[in-house]
């Protein structure tokens, strides 16, 4: 019979430091959203006012899963304690879960639920799941155990995420390319091949990281100022969040830091991680100044060239669907919501007005954005 315990407070957590990866790494969605070191760094800079209730199953004292989640206490339209996935507010963690051994699924999540429905009842309104891979088998479990407890849920589509599918040689890699494409690259590359002092770095050592990650953090930072937005790396917290865990990936041989400059000056950077054959790019950035040169798609054939040659079989671009990524993706894997209400008269009635509430103001937003591309198309 498993045993399922609560985790509320840091101590308890870190005693957890080396099961947790190793768990990890069992799941059948294995990636660095879920790791110890992402999720226990997002808590040191995002955790504030929340509360922590991480869930462990262990069969015979070995630990066969972990529910990562925090109470996240909302106040609009209603206050509501919502139950969410560690990582899943504010710095875009991706492909999130229940952590649960390969094959347990079936018995581990019953546990979880009974935990959550009984132990801790009257702690929270409504859990939240966010951005859970839609063909994951356990998915699939959790909506048939909720079914038969006779749960409410609400499944909504989440992010779509587009990914490269690479082959072993590079070579392989341009014959499957359109003629087109194959044109367009080699005609970037001749751009940079006729300059002098043209540069690709990828960052394997401490040495090299202050520089790249600069670049990276600039860049990006130009690219959105170009657009009349401040960029992500204007918040405090997410710089903070994001240099803490890129040196920290850095030491475990995970991260993905990689710049292209012309005379010294970066023109392109990206950001990501390497886990297993996949890489996980999360950000980008170039100069708006030197667009003519296509240094961002420069970059990114280097990366591509480079993901080839070091035995990276996946290229995901995670969120957000930007034309770049559907042109060079060869498929999509899409993410769900899962929201669902405490099973209390009360809580029920209230879940569904918000529903209808959040429902209408979507579609009257969806109307207003046609009415305005109606407008201002209109001639006259």
């Amino acid at each position: 019979m498993l045993q399922v315990d609560l985790i509320d407070n840091l101590e308890q957590w870190d005693l957890l430091a080396g099961e947790w990866d190793e768990l990890v790494a069992a799941c059948d969605h294995d990636n660095p959203f879920r790791g110890r070191s992402w999720l226990r760094t997002w808590w040191k800079h995002y955790g504030d006012g929340h509360s922590l209730r991480i869930l462990t199953a262990r069969d015979d004292n070995r630990l066969v899963g972990v529910a990562p989640l925090f109470i996240d206490v909302e106040h609009f339209p209603f206050r509501v304690r919502a139950i969410r996935f560690l990582g899943g507010t504010e710095v875009c963690s991706e492909y999130l879960g229940l952590l649960i051994e390969q094959g347990a699924d079936e018995r581990v999540v019953p546990a979880f639920f009974e935990f959550l429905l009984n132990d801790m009842g009257r702690e929270w309104d409504v859990i939240r799941w966010t951005d859970i891979p839609a063909d994951s088998r356990q998915l699939a479990v959790v909506e048939d155990d909720l079914v038969a407890r006779d749960v409410s849920a609400i499944r909504s589509g989440g992010v779509s995420n587009w990914v490269v599918q690479l082959p072993d040689s590079w070579d392989v890699y341009l014959d499957g390319l359109s003629s087109s494409r194959r044109t367009k690259l080699r005609r970037i590359r001749r751009e940079f091949a006729d300059r002098e002092n043209v540069e690709f770095e990828v960052v394997e050592s401490e040495s090299q990281f202050d520089r790249c990650w600069d670049e990276l953090r600039t860049l990006h930072s130009l690219h959105w100022a170009a657009a009349g937005q401040p960029g992500c790396f204007a918040d405090p917290r997410f710089d903070a969040f994001h240099t803490e865990v890129a040196r920290d990936y850095l030491n475990r041989g995970m991260l993905v830091l990689a710049s292209l400059r012309l005379d010294g000056n970066a023109l392109a950077a990206c950001y990501g991680f390497r886990q297993g054959d996949t890489v996980y790019e999360y950000q980008r950035g170039h100069d708006p100044d030197h667009l003519r040169l296509r240094p961002g798609h420069a970059l990114h054939f280097h990366m591509l060239e480079w993901a080839v040659a070091h035995g990276i079989s996946n290229w995901d671009y995670l969120r957000g669907d930007y034309k770049h990524k559907r042109d060079w993706a060869t498929h999509n894997r899409s993410c769900v919501d899962l929201t669902i209400p405490a099973p209390r008269r009360a809580q029920l009635a209230r879940f569904y007005l918000e529903h209808a509430y959040r429902t209408t103001r979507s579609r009257l937003g969806s109307l207003r954005r046609k009415v305005d591309v109606w407008l201002h198309s209109s001639p006259g």
